[in-house]
């Protein structure tokens, strides 16, 4: 794929001056004859290429959040995977009566609208894996880090890998996708992990989209469920240990759940939507207020993986009552809120103490955040009187970094949730900045030398150097 791009870039940039190197040559019906003769034969080549016409068939790309939801393909692991919105789609209709006596659904709501997928194959693109990690001249024994547990395809922490190697800081990677053939001892009492590449001393950590789905699948079913969930166990243990200074150390995957999240915003002073959870879609519809469409959304994550690497997206619907009337019994319990138009999404970023907004515009309330030229973003101040309650709410969950997903809508934003594993590197694409990334790695370094400080402090770790 990058060579692609770099190629493609080539004949975007010398195009122009060999088209008019050509005109004063050949003229222009020779130049323009010669330019469609070789632009046939590239599609003559392609349309007869064996690997082309043989490849398998390819799904359409879909962030990840998300994120936040999330986020999807993803710019990381479960990209696009936390990304929340307002999502305007049909529905099929069905049959079904009171809860107590709907018959059983075959396809679930979010699993019959348009389908996003998305491949993440296990390519590493982290620099200081692929070059190498700072060598941190001034102190003997094991190598304070930068402990991450992610996934391959989390380009955020490539990035972030890449800032902290311009700093001297190591940076540890364990992804989920590639952990089974990792070698590793881990001392909880001293606090030293060692691998193949010698000893290290996390001194902060931060657990993203290490899932134990995406652990590559072993052919005995036994040892296939029995590596995933010790790999689960083991990435828990990293993401509480004492041992180090942890980013949202109460807030890993799943945690708070969205329910909570909702109460605790409403607590703070935030605008929620009316929500009920249920897996009788048509009964809850009856229950919120309002004769208007609702929004049919997760519970859990916005994505489910089939099979290691493979994500599909589990977007947000937006559904008119009287649609959602005729459906049967939802196989698994769903969230059902009252939808509220909005002009615009605002995303927040959480970097420290500071927030980062942009303002999201989409040319419909079912684009994706991502791969769609009709999505325009926009960082704007952060609105005031947000500021006071998202602080809180971060406080009260003790985050680090994070997301949060809001609708700016007439009456006033309305929260619906926050994305601990968040993404910003797509809206930082979107408006060509680069405003949340070096925020984010200048707070990982401040909190890396001063857990490596403490350490030393406490004679369990030699101090660095300035030059480290």
């Amino acid at each position: 794929m990058g060579t692609a791009g770099l190629l493609g870039a080539i004949a975007v940039a010398t195009s122009p001056a060999v088209t008019g190197m050509l005109l004063p040559a050949w003229g222009a019906r020779t130049t323009c004859l010669a330019l469609a003769g070789l632009l046939g034969a590239v599609a003559l080549a392609a349309s007869v290429a064996r690997s082309l016409r043989e490849a398998p068939e390819a799904a359409p790309a879909s962030r990840s959040e998300t994120d936040d939801g999330t986020d999807t393909g993803t710019d990381s692991a479960g990209a696009g995977a936390d990304a929340d919105a307002n999502t305007d789609t049909n529905t099929d209709t069905n049959t079904g009566d009171d809860p107590g006596t709907a018959p059983a659904a075959p396809t679930a709501l979010l699993l019959g609208g348009p389908r996003h997928e998305t491949a993440a194959p296990p390519v590493c693109m982290d620099f200081q894996v692929k070059v190498g990690r700072p060598p941190g001249r001034g102190h003997r024994g094991p190598r304070p880090c930068v402990l991450v547990c992610t996934r391959t395809a989390d380009r955020e922490i490539d990035d972030l890998s890449l800032r902290l190697a311009a700093a001297g800081i190591p940076l540890l990677r364990f992804d989920s996708d590639r952990v089974p053939e990792q070698a590793l001892m881990w001392n909880p009492s001293a606090g030293v992990l060692t691998t193949s590449e010698g000893s290290f001393r996390p001194v902060v950590s931060w657990l993203r989209y290490f899932t134990p789905g995406s652990v590559p699948a072993a052919a005995d079913p036994h040892a296939d469920l029995y590596r995933r969930e010790q790999w689960g166990a083991w990435a828990s243990i990293m993401a509480s240990a004492r041992t180090m200074t942890v980013l949202n150390r109460d807030a890993g995957p799943g945690h708070p759940d969205r329910v909570a999240q909702l109460a605790d915003a409403h607590a703070v002073g935030l605008r929620t939507p009316a929500t009920i959870v249920t897996s009788a879609p048509w009964a809850a519809a009856r229950t919120l207020p309002g004769d208007g469409d609702v929004i049919v959304k997760a519970v859990g994550e916005h994505y489910i993986e089939p099979r290691p690497g493979h994500l599909v997206g589990l977007a947000p619907r937006r559904i008119s009552r009287a649609t959602l009337a005729a459906q049967r019994l939802e196989p698994a319990p769903v969230m059902v809120q009252e939808f509220l138009p909005a002009g615009r999404e605002l995303r927040i970023y959480l970097a420290g103490d500071e927030l980062i907004t942009y303002a999201i515009q989409k040319p419909s309330p079912e684009s994706l955040w991502t791969g769609d030229p009709g999505v325009y973003a926009a960082a704007v101040p952060t609105p005031r009187e947000l500021v006071g309650p998202l602080r809180r709410l971060a406080e009260c969950y003790q985050l680090d970094v994070a997301a949060f997903d809001l609708l700016d809508a007439e009456a006033g934003p309305v929260f619906l949730e926050v994305n601990s594993a968040c993404d910003w590197l797509w809206s930082e694409r979107l408006t060509g900045d680069a405003l949340v990334s070096p925020r984010i790695a200048d707070l990982v370094s401040q909190l890396f030398h001063a857990a490596a400080s403490a350490d030393a402090s406490a004679g369990r770790t030699p101090a660095l150097t300035e030059a480290a």
